[in-house]
């Protein structure tokens, strides 16, 4: 049973073990004018072709609908959340937007961030049930029902922050990692405005320190200039030649000149 219980018009809905909503209690919340009584809805031919398409698509192998008959407070007729609304909308439009706004309410309530797992840790432990369920003969229903009556929950979103590997450790089975995929490497976008800048603020600021040192010969391939600037710090190129090879060493911080008509001189 849930540890914060749904209530409609101040009258507590009761759910069974597996997470279902008394019927016979939202009816007693609309009023409990009896031609709209649980048993009334349950005949309808709407009705019975929801069940039929809510038992087909429900891979937690859960009755949608059952009654329990018998002496005590378990007894009454028992839907899943799709049939409590459909319920709600054949009762009348003003209880069926009452029962939506609880519902919203209390699970809104209990999933706030800081008290729920995340998004990642919920898609991991259905998956580790999912997995689980493959190589093994146990029901999906049966997993997820146990850890919803341990935690008090009615979805395993609701797992409370922290609780993961309780969790997995309570059904015996193994944890799935979920791989994430592969950053893109950075990337630098500029205009080739923003890149003529660039080199030449550059060029200015260190044509002082490059002058001092005596240049090396000019018209080298680009593994000679690798190996220069690993002995001296600094290569000498021809512009006219080498100019792609000047912005790529200034972009990665690295010193070179040039020599034009018999002179050293800076970029710009």
């Amino acid at each position: 049973m849930n540890a914060i219980a749904l209530t409609i018009s101040n009258t507590p809905i009761r759910q069974d073990s597996l997470g279902r909503y008394c019927l016979n209690d939202l009816h007693k919340a609309a009023g409990g004018a009896s031609k709209h009584q649980p048993a009334f809805f349950i005949r309808r031919d709407e009705t019975k072709e929801l069940v039929t398409e809510l038992s087909s698509a429900d891979s937690q192998n859960i009755n949608p609908i059952q009654t329990i008959q018998g002496k005590g407070k378990a007894q009454g007729t028992y839907a899943v959340k799709e049939l409590v609304y459909a319920y709600a909308m054949w009762i009348s439009a003003k209880f069926h937007i009452a029962v939506i706004r609880a519902y919203d309410s209390l699970v809104n309530s209990m999933s706030t961030p800081s008290n729920t797992i995340t998004e990642q840790e919920a898609l991991i432990f259905k998956r580790s049930i999912e997995m689980h369920c493959k190589e093994h003969s146990d029901s999906y229903g049966q997993l997820y029902r146990k850890v919803y009556d341990y935690f008090g929950i009615t979805s395993y979103k609701l797992i409370p922050a922290g609780k993961l590997d309780e969790a997995i450790r309570l059904l015996g089975i193994k944890k799935t990692s979920i791989k994430k995929p592969n950053p893109l490497p950075p990337t630098i976008s500029v205009t080739q405005q923003e890149l003529d800048d660039m080199v030449e603020e550059r060029a200015k600021v260190l044509s002082g320190e490059l002058l001092e040192k005596e240049p090396k010969p000019a018209l080298m391939d680009k593994a000679a200039m690798v190996q220069c600037l690993r002995e001296e710090d600094y290569v000498v190129i021809k512009k006219d030649r080498y100019m792609d090879d000047i912005i790529s060493l200034l972009l990665a911080g690295i010193n070179p000149t040039y020599e034009a008509q018999g002179k050293r001189r800076t970029l710009n």
